[in-house]
């Protein structure tokens, strides 16, 4: 299925003798699907099939359809006022006028905006009801361009950004195992000096004091070696504790996941991508934690940059 955004616009006027009658289509971010339809009031009985032709082009989004009716300036259109309404309005502005002191009137201005004061009825008597769900339709496809090139440019970002993340990944690659054997090298280092330090050997000795010579030394020899064991044992531990390999090859099969979508026509891509974006950036969050030199560090910053990047992509993607 083509990528599409949630953001869009779509457009089409019908004219006759009378006027323009203008469908609009028009789509922000959102979750679900939401569909909010605008119509005059002698229109509401179409509402349903508007929202079933408007609903083939968008799966998610929220969503707002307008069909107004535009007078040409030398067109047969005659301003009808609903005198009743008016009436009413006036009633009820006299009436809150008496329980509130002070309270501004209405000007004709505000009268004349109130929904239903002017009628324009007839225009729509004028032309079928086929006829205006074909306008519907003709701005659904116009709004349903519009998100595809939208969608195809959102695409091209996302594709942009996995690239880099890929050059990253590489690199990542290379200096992960160094970076281990280094932290092993550190951390045996350290074991061993802190051995010294307590002169372990020395205290053996005094404490050896009686039996053979033989026997003193070889108990001695015996604990120093495993002594020196533990060091590597700890040192292999702590330096296992640094290793990023399993999160470089998560990040390597999330990648290759994205790809596919991207690439899958049959599919929507909006909330598949928004889940493998959470994925990528909790590895990256550990690789970052696990950083043992600067390198890394920077390597999961840029990851980083890169998957939030990605992350307001997709939020525009259905």
């Amino acid at each position: 299925m083509t990528a599409k955004s949630m953001t869009g616009f779509g457009e089409v006027s019908c004219s006759n003798e009378f006027g323009l009658i203008v469908a609009e289509i028009r789509s922000t971010n959102n979750r679900f699907l939401d569909i909010t339809i605008k119509l005059p009031d002698q229109l509401k009985n179409i509402e349903y099939k508007i929202r079933e032709i408007v609903s083939k082009y968008a799966f998610r989004g929220k969503i707002e359809v307008r069909l107004t009716f535009q007078p040409l300036k030398n067109g047969k259109y005659d301003l009808k006022i609903n005198k009743q309404k008016v009436d009413e309005i006036i009633a009820l502005q006299n009436a809150i006028l008496l329980s509130s002191g002070g309270v501004e009137k209405l000007g004709i201005n505000d009268i004349l905006k109130w929904p239903g004061v002017i009628q324009d009825n007839f225009i729509f008597e004028n032309i079928n009801e086929q006829e205006l769900l074909d306008i519907c339709e003709s701005a659904s496809k116009e709004f349903d361009s519009f998100t595809k090139r939208e969608g195809l440019q959102l695409v091209k970002q996302i594709r942009n950004c996995t690239n880099q993340m890929e050059s990253l990944i590489k690199k990542a690659d290379k200096i992960a195992p160094l970076a281990s054997d280094a932290m092993l090298k550190k951390i045996s280092g350290r074991l061993s000096e802190a051995f010294k330090e307590t002169n372990i050997e020395k205290i053996i000795s005094a404490e050896q004091k009686e039996g053979s010579k033989t026997a003193r030394q070889n108990s001695s020899s015996d604990l120093v070696k495993a002594i020196h064991e533990r060091i590597r044992l700890e040192a292999s531990m702590n330096a296992m504790k640094v290793d990023i390999s399993e999160e470089l090859e998560r990040i390597k099969s999330h990648i290759r996941e994205l790809r596919d979508v991207l690439d899958n026509d049959r599919v929507l891509k909006g909330k598949r991508l928004d889940f493998l974006a959470q994925e990528l950036h909790r590895e990256a969050n550990t690789i970052g934690a696990k950083a043992f030199n600067q390198d890394l560090s920077m390597i999961s910053l840029d990851l980083r940059m890169y998957i939030e990047q990605i992350r307001e992509q997709v939020q525009n993607l259905q």
